[in-house]
């Protein structure tokens, strides 16, 4: 009688791995509009990346649309945002899977928040808008610190001028940080 063989080839999928937000794996609040997205590709079975799947979202279950989806050929392991103006002070979600030629691995996962800009330090003294005269060298401005909803340092720069149209600058203070 003759003899039957069967044989299988099974493919592993490959991995994505260590998925950074403008080089960093754990990169909190950013202020770069065009975050730049990349990962290692690893496969068991020494494949090459032949593609790449990216998607970034505002919802971390992923179950609304993503506001942004990229695919790429190749062996880049590098994209740069270019989707819609991300907005301030959210906070949003990407994903990446790579393709080794024969199948696509797991997803791996990030997260970023765009940094909210802070609100203006609230003048006390003077008045907001007053004229001060002075014989003083420098007369006395105390402000009202603001509060950052990302908890960073806020940093303030004081400017004086010597006339109401504000053409002749003198700066009367450096850098004051915020507590934060």
């Amino acid at each position: 009688p003759p003899i039957k063989t069967e044989a299988r080839f099974v493919s592993l999928a490959p991995e994505t791995i260590g998925l950074k937000v403008d080089g960093e794996r754990e990169p909190g609040s950013l202020i770069n509009p065009h975050p730049v997205f990349t990962w290692a590709f690893y496969d068991n079975e020494g494949d090459p990346q032949t593609a790449s799947q990216i998607e970034v979202g505002d919802d971390p279950a992923w179950v609304n649309t993503p506001v942004w989806t990229h695919e790429m050929t190749g062996t880049r392991t590098e994209a740069e945002y270019d989707g819609l103006q991300l907005e301030r002070g959210t906070t949003y979600y990407i994903r990446v899977r790579v393709h080794d030629g024969f199948n696509f691995g797991d997803w791996a996962e990030n997260q970023f928040r765009m940094n909210t800009i802070p609100p203006p330090p609230m003048p006390s003294e003077p008045e907001n808008g007053a004229l001060v005269t002075s014989d003083e060298a420098q007369p006395p401005v105390v402000i009202e610190n603001c509060v950052d909803a990302d908890g960073d340092k806020i940093s303030y720069r004081f400017e004086a001028y010597y006339d109401e149209e504000m053409t002749r600058r003198k700066k009367v203070g450096g850098r004051h940080a915020s507590p934060g």
